[in-house]
């Protein structure tokens, strides 16, 4: 059902990225990593990708093996994703706005389109805190 939600305003085409911001750091989420022969979601943010099925941006595909990548501002603006989903751990406002006050941001698609949506961040790997992810996923991008 959340998946559902989530595609009703992610159109088919359309990829989503994910942020998170700590300890004033950002990082790109991977998509998700190989264990393996199996394709898993990475225990952060991104089961948008793996389970619904909603491909990433085009500047995630090099992560599966890293499952992340710092971010500078110098280098947020190479994010192409159509949607992008911003995650922030308490303390992280001042990152927040420093990267939401940079112009290369400001050239982010996701950004110019209007379609950057807060999700609070995972904070412990388990099947439910995933399906909780997902649901707060989906109610940040129906409104």
């Amino acid at each position: 059902r959340q998946c559902e939600r989530i595609r009703s305003v992610i159109g088919p085409g359309e990829t989503v990225s994910h942020i998170e911001i700590y300890d004033g750091s950002f990082f790109l989420i991977a998509p998700g990593y190989l264990e393996g022969e199996r394709y898993l979601p990475t225990d952060m943010t991104s089961f948008t990708n793996v389970v619904c099925g909603i491909p990433p941006g085009p500047e995630n595909l090099e992560l599966a093996a890293d499952r992340s990548a710092q971010l500078s501002l110098e280098t947020v603006g190479n994010i192409q994703a159509d949607h992008v989903f911003l995650s922030a751990f308490t303390g992280a406002e001042d990152t927040v706005r420093e990267i939401e006050s940079s112009a290369l941001w400001s050239r982010v698609p996701a950004v110019a389109n209007g379609r950057v949506y807060d999700a609070p961040p995972l904070r412990w790997s388990s099947y439910p805190s995933y399906q909780w992810s997902l649901a707060q996923r989906a109610d940040a991008v129906t409104g």
